[in-house]
């Protein structure tokens, strides 16, 4: 694997709003590319190449609200209705953590379930599965610093913080946490370090850091990363955000536009916003995780698209067979990002393990 590739794995203005309820969190998300970007820090397939350089994801984020829609989606194998981006009676607010001021999208009632987003999305990503669960859960969702509406200046921080600082602002004394890739690993940090306060967790595309990674990668999937880190390195950011559509949204050993449509319309928006985000600052490193996974506390969904990165794929297995209390689902036409391109499924597979929590 060359060194480009593995360098690239292993690695509305408002006011706090003051809720009461327990809280469920969804994370998901892996990607990544530039080191001064969160999902590339905090990628959940963090990888190490023999050189010691790490390999991660990078995730994008847009900063404008798009309107309701009910669209059919055609990904994969199965073709369902299902509302891309969110529809109506959802409150926007921000929360304060330190200089930021982050933007949160609350829907629904009940006990609470907040998402986080990918390093390759934001908060938008997860509208259709905060529309198919608002009648049973309350679900909030927030852009992270670096994605979608997000404010903030350059300082020291912390991704665990801001999202105790969501946490707080929302009441929440205990939560289930979801997550998917970058906002997987800080799910499960938090879950970690406050397991008093998680119902659960559920990754998606994500584990934590410090899991096993390959001495190499198949051959077209380093031809990616390769072509990745030449475009960043001539700061062409469009042509990053077109590689990196393949890689997380098609999947790195699918067609190249095997999402089309509104789904990749957003996933272009969403991560073209990441790319031109300003730095966050000198941003906490997740500690590695993987080795404590056997004595593991909180009931655990994870989830994985068939089509994600193989070793991924390889992760969520070995997380199955080591978590105590845990729950597989492999998702069939799906890769990296399900919100987007297997919603349907996702939602069922989420509803399902709420369900067995209540």
């Amino acid at each position: 694997m060359g060194a480009a590739g593995f360098g690239m794995l292993a690695g509305q203005t408002g006011y706090p709003v003051g809720f009461a309820v327990t809280a469920v969190v969804i994370v998901v998300a892996f990607a990544g590319t530039r080191t001064d970007r969160p999902e590339r820090s905090l990628a959940p397939c963090a990888l190490r190449s023999r050189s010691g350089g790490r390999l991660t994801g990078k995730v994008a984020t847009s900063g404008h609200r798009p309107r309701a829609s009910s669209v059919s989606l055609a990904y994969g194998w199965r073709r369902r209705e299902v509302a891309l981006v969110g529809g109506e009676g959802m409150r926007h607010c921000r929360v304060r953590s330190g200089s930021a001021g982050l933007a949160v999208t609350e829907v629904g009632s009940g006990e609470a379930v907040v998402l986080l987003h990918a390093g390759v999305a934001d908060r938008r990503s997860w509208y259709p599965v905060m529309d198919a669960l608002a009648d049973r859960f309350r679900l909030l969702a927030y852009d992270q610093r670096g994605f979608g509406e997000t404010d903030y200046q350059p300082e020291r921080c912390s991704p665990v913080d801001d999202l105790r600082a969501v946490l707080d602002a929302a009441g929440v004394d205990r939560a289930v946490l979801v997550g998917a890739s970058r906002g997987g690993q800080v799910a499960a940090e938090a879950a970690f370090r406050w397991p008093e306060r998680m119902r659960g967790l559920a990754l998606v595309g994500s584990a934590p850091v410090g899991g096993p990674s390959p001495d190499t990668l198949a051959h077209e999937i380093d031809k990616l990363f390769d072509a990745v880190e030449a475009a960043e390195t001539t700061g062409d950011t469009a042509e990053v955000n077109r590689l990196e559509a393949h890689l997380w949204l098609d999947g790195p050993l699918m067609p190249e536009h095997r999402v089309g449509g509104p789904a990749r319309e957003l996933f272009l928006d969403m991560n073209g916003r990441a790319l031109a985000a300003p730095p966050r600052g000198e941003e906490e490193e997740l500690p590695r995780r993987w080795d404590q996974l056997a004595d593991f506390p909180i009931p655990t969904l994870v989830v994985i698209g068939e089509h994600d990165l193989p070793l991924l794929v390889d992760r969520a297995r070995a997380m199955a067979a080591t978590i105590p209390s845990v729950r597989l689902v492999i998702l069939a036409g799906s890769a990296h990002l399900p919100m987007l391109d297997s919603p349907a499924e996702l939602v069922d597979a989420l509803s399902a393990f709420l369900t067995g929590l209540a």
